[in-house]
């Protein structure tokens, strides 16, 4: 027997969700009087010059957050041949998060993407976009399958399977150009949700530099390598409550790429984080979060 009161429930969401996409597309509105930026700081341009133009990208990814539209807009009035992208989101809408790397990936401006707290899911293969991708040393990086919500019978979920098993093989592909190694390979690391220090980042080939490496340098160098402030009132509030686990500490050690070794097997550890219902009410969540 159907439940209708669940029926019911779902479409209350759906109509919440619609209200709350008309209420982001008004946000990533030009705010009156500046043509370059937007109502809210998800994602900001700062120090733009002649040469260089920096861009924040603070939030999730998506209508929620920093919409593909919104960020495309903006790069696009960007006329700098030098363009620094500095990453901490949680990640967010798949689509959205492809869109932004295409328009960085084909940006005429030498890209350099720079992962400052954390780049994880979406934002993860959209660091991937720069020319260069640098990383803080003590950041974190997380690679993961897709996911997303269905409702239908058993056509409408195996649609849904086949949509997801195609954009986690684009999705690996990414990490692929970048990297190396195998699309099964990183199939499999994002199948166990693998989460990366800068360290073992740089390691894994997923980024080509990070701040404070080992080898030692001159601190009066004005070259060295500091990670930046924030832009002001950036948010902040970044939630990993949909992931397996809990952060870079409660997951086991993350694939590295090796010669003669590209297929990775994963490790029978199960997940510490939240259950499989946190995870769906935690993604609920952020589709309706304002």
């Amino acid at each position: 027997m159907t439940d209708t009161r669940l029926l019911a429930e779902f479409r209350n969401r759906l109509a919440e969700r619609d209200s709350l996409m008309a209420r982001a597309v008004a946000r990533d509105r030009p705010a009156p009087g500046n043509g370059s930026g937007t109502q809210s700081d998800w994602c900001k341009i700062k120090n733009a010059s002649a040469e260089e133009a920096t861009v924040y990208i603070f939030d999730e990814i998506g209508f929620w957050g920093t919409s593909a539209q919104g960020f495309v807009d903006q790069l696009n009035a960007i006329t700098a041949p030098k363009i620094t992208v500095q990453i901490n989101s949680p990640g967010g809408e798949v689509f959205d998060g492809i869109a932004i790397h295409t328009a960085l990936a084909t940006n005429k401006a030498h890209v350099t993407t720079f992962v400052t707290g954390i780049a994880a899911s979406a934002a993860s293969f959209i660091a991937m976009a720069g020319d260069t991708i640098k990383m803080a040393r003590n950041a974190t990086m997380m690679i993961h399958e897709a996911g997303g919500l269905v409702w239908g019978n058993k056509r409408d979920l195996q649609k849904q399977i086949d949509l997801l098993t195609k954009l986690d093989q684009n999705i690996a592909d990414m990490y692929m150009m970048q990297a190396g190694g195998t699309v099964e390979a990183w199939l499999a690391a994002m199948e166990q949700e693998s989460w990366y220090t800068g360290k073992e980042a740089l390691a894994a080939g997923l980024v080509d530099e990070i701040t404070d490496p080992d080898e030692e340098e001159d601190p009066n160098d004005p070259e060295k390598k500091k990670v930046p402030e924030p832009p002001e009132n950036s948010r902040s509030a970044l939630s990993l409550a949909a992931f397996h686990f809990a952060g870079r500490a409660e997951a086991p050690a993350p694939f590295i790429p090796e010669d003669g070794a590209p297929i990775y097997v994963k490790p029978p550890i199960e997940p510490t984080g939240p259950t499989e219902r946190d995870r769906n009410m935690a993604m609920l969540a952020m589709l309706l979060k304002g």
